[in-house]
């Protein structure tokens, strides 16, 4: 899904940069301040530093991970990745907005990306605003007689199995895939989000949104917003990305999701 498209969100794919620091912070950053606490003050604010800061950081080796279920131990090579994406009938999954077509693709151990998708239209039980429409162009009519949320979900669980699940800008997908938690989307530990990725491999580039990123590795644009095309051009990205994260040290999929860091 392009969060973009959507009114008042930004697309320049950098978080806001937070406000005024705390007192702790002050005097961590102060010429008293310990070493440990200005390197943890800088663990905390990994990814909203721009341009030069984080590409000197970029050109450390990534550290150590702590022992977590939610961390993959598999090499890269060895491991299956479902690449997704979603389109919804709007933003906040808490509000009722829910999904109205999944598109995905699967990774097979030694990088081959499959010729079998998914890719279902949803009824989400409600009428899909117009201004999602102008969007991804899904309508009442097509999603008529299709099958429900709940039952979308559950055949796309079962399509995942035990795969790590990769998207771009994958809060807000992932934010839907767990509002429904009897699908178990939330127990496959930590996933992978190639707009992080791209943030910590290319640090001098501003711009991070899908478009941008397929632009910047020559990766031809599929029609965009609907859910099976951009999951294909997000797997692809990803093939993308692996050969610099590579460079950059990541060898299992532990290191990947360390680099690009989302829930």
């Amino acid at each position: 899904m392009n969060r973009s498209a959507f009114a008042g969100r930004l697309t320049s794919g950098h978080p806001p940069f937070p406000q005024r620091p705390t007192r702790r912070q002050n005097e961590a950053m102060s010429e008293t301040g310990r070493k440990p606490r200005v390197a943890g003050l800088l663990r905390l604010f990994r990814g909203l530093v721009p341009g030069n800061v984080a590409a000197a950081a970029g050109r450390r080796a990534i550290p150590a991970l702590p022992p977590s279920p939610r961390y993959d131990r598999r090499q890269i090579e060895a491991a299956s990745f479902v690449v997704f994406d979603l389109e919804t009938t709007g933003l906040d999954p808490q509000r009722g907005d829910e999904i109205v077509e999944i598109g995905a693709v699967r990774i097979e151990p030694g990088l081959r990306l499959e010729e079998i998708a998914f890719d279902l239209l949803l009824n989400p039980g409600r009428r899909i605003p117009p201004r999602a429409t102008r969007v991804h162009g899904i309508s009442d009519a097509m999603v008529a007689g299709r099958p429900g949320v709940h039952e979308g979900l559950a055949r796309f669980r079962a399509f995942v199995g035990e795969a790590v699940l990769a998207a771009h800008s994958a809060d807000l997908d992932l934010g839907f895939l767990r509002h429904h938690p009897r699908f178990g989307f939330g127990q496959l530990g930590q996933s992978l989000d190639t707009l992080g990725l791209s943030r910590a491999l290319h640090p001098g580039h501003r711009d991070h949104s899908l478009d941008a990123c397929l632009a910047r590795h020559a990766i031809a644009l599929p029609k965009r917003h609907r859910a099976l095309p951009d999951a294909r051009a997000t797997a692809q990205l990803l093939l993308a990305l692996l050969p610099l994260a590579r460079e950059r040290g990541a060898r299992t999929v532990a290191d990947l999701q360390r680099l690009g860091r989302v829930g």
